[in-house]
């Protein structure tokens, strides 16, 4: 179960079909983690996550090619870009100083 409130009542508990249903305080959902406060902050850690790890595999999969710099910025828009981008619709109106520091390290690894 997942709601806004923080917790529950000591006499409150939600059953289905006779088992107790667990209370969390956030869960992933389609790659989507919604947190008990509604904010998507947790999500956008997430998926810096996935975008470093995206990062670092493709600078390990091209460094035996003499790519040019446009090429790389191709790479990393369409890679790791699609990763980090994933559900913006939802959270972008928020600044993120991690996704501006996933930027950084691509320009400073290019």
């Amino acid at each position: 179960m997942f709601r806004k409130r923080c917790g529950l009542l000591p006499c409150e508990r939600w059953n289905y079909n006779g088992q107790i249903i667990e209370t969390v305080n956030d869960f992933n959902y389609l790659g989507v983690v919604f947190n008990h406060t509604g904010s998507f902050n947790l999500n956008q850690e997430y998926l810096v996550g996935k975008s470093l790890k995206t990062l670092n595999v493709l600078f390990n999969k091209c460094r035996d090619f003499d790519l040019k710099p446009k090429i790389f910025c191709q790479l990393f828009d369409a890679f790791v870009g699609a990763v980090i981008s994933y559900w913006a619709e939802v959270w972008v109106n928020k600044k993120s100083k991690e996704i501006e520091r996933l930027h950084l390290k691509f320009l400073k690894r290019l």
